[in-house]
This record gives structure tokens, C-alpha cells and sequence, in this order.
């Protein structure tokens, strides 16, 4: 199984889960707010999701140092370190070689998918000496989809995929794997991530 359909299934079995959804429902009520302790919620439920699936040291907002001559945007809070949401190894990669993901969760696509983009290209800044990413994923949660800036990108995009989950909100996936997982290649992710702004 490839690490993009672990993560779908993940998702999709959270989505059947009657338990889980009773608590979406609870915060798509009551969470009115900018939907940020939704967010720190749903982080927690994904890392838990993880660990029940045998994955190995999992780590919650993991930092790796920046090479500042790549960041392009000094507005960054933080412009010398990334701090992913979720880091975790496979029980199939070697020691030193992991998976990251940062989950954002706004209203709508345009602006949950262009806070994901914001955290892939400060990803893409982490110094070749932290660089340990076999692959790297965005999940976009959202409500409605006012806007139609972003079709392009998941209609194109051949790793990414949209699902439901639950009745009120949708995942919109972005997915990368380096075709090696002794050696992982920043460069690659870099590639990936230049090709995916040509859809945007």
C-alpha cells in the first residue's frame, strides 16, 4: 500500500466511524470561530488514527531548521524553522526516513488549500542537512467551495484526490513520494511542488 492510500483509507474509516462524526457535528455547530481548535482537534485525531496503525515514532509539530537563501517571503511568523503537524516513519522505511503532514481546516477550498500550499513551499525551504521526507502531504478541510480558483490544480494534479468527510466538510489531498525510500530527494520534492503551481 502506497502512503497516499493509507492516508485515504485513514480518512475514509474516520468517515464511517458513528463516534467521530457525533463529535464533527459538535464542532460544525458550536466551533464558529476562525475553526482553529477544530483544527488542533482534528490533528490530534489524525495522530491517534496513526499510532492505531502501527506506524513508528510519531511526533506532533516535529521542527527541521530552514536554508534561509530559499525562503522568498520574510512574513513568515517563523523564517528560520518549519514545524509540520504530524512526522512518523513506516514500518516499511528505514531509520531516518518519514512521512510529514500539515492539516489546515478553514470555511472554504480557496482559503484552506492556499494556507496548505503556503506550509508545502516553506516545506520546501528545510535545509538539505534536515531534509528526511519520503513523502509529504496536505489535507485541506473545508465547508463549501466558493470559489473556483483550485479545480484546475485537482482536476491536473495526478496525486491528488478530494473526499467527504462526513456530511458537513470535504479533504482535499496533495501527495508527494520520492521514488526512493532509502534515499529521499529534496530536489524531487521541489520539482513536484514547482509543477504544481503550474495549475494554479
Amino acid at each position: 500500500m502506497t502512503e497516499r492510500d493509507h492516508i485515504i483509507k485513514l480518512l475514509q474509516k474516520a468517515s464511517g466511524d458513528p463516534n467521530f462524526l457525533k463529535r464533527l457535528k459538535f464542532f460544525h455547530e458550536y466551533d464558529k470561530k476562525p475553526l482553529r481548535r477544530w483544527e488542533n482537534w482534528l490533528q490530534m485525531e489524525l495522530l491517534y488514527w496513526l499510532h492505531n496503525s502501527g506506524v513508528k515514532d510519531i511526533s506532533f509539530e516535529d521542527e527541521s531548521s530552514l536554508d534561509k537563501r530559499r525562503i522568498k517571503s520574510k512574513s513568515q511568523p517563523d523564517t528560520y524553522s518549519a514545524r509540520i503537524d504530524i512526522v512518523y516513519r513506516r514500518n516499511n522505511c528505514i531509520n531516518n526516513v518519514y512521512t510529514g503532514i500539515e492539516l489546515k481546516v478553514k470555511d472554504n477550498q480557496c482559503y484552506s488549500v492556499r494556507e496548505s500550499l503556503k506550509d508545502l513551499e516553506k516545506i520546501s525551504c528545510i535545509s538539505n542537512r534536515d531534509w528526511r521526507y519520503y513523502s509529504v502531504f496536505s489535507i485541506s478541510i473545508y465547508r463549501f467551495n466558493n470559489n473556483q480558483k483550485y479545480n484546475r490544480l485537482f482536476e491536473n494534479e495526478e496525486n491528488s484526490v478530494i473526499i467527504n468527510l462526513g456530511p458537513y466538510y470535504k479533504a482535499a489531498i496533495l501527495c508527494w513520494e520520492s521514488s526512493s525510500k532509502k534515499y529521499p530527494s529534496l530536489k524531487e520534492y521541489q520539482y513536484w511542488l514547482k509543477q504544481l503551481n503550474k495549475f494554479i
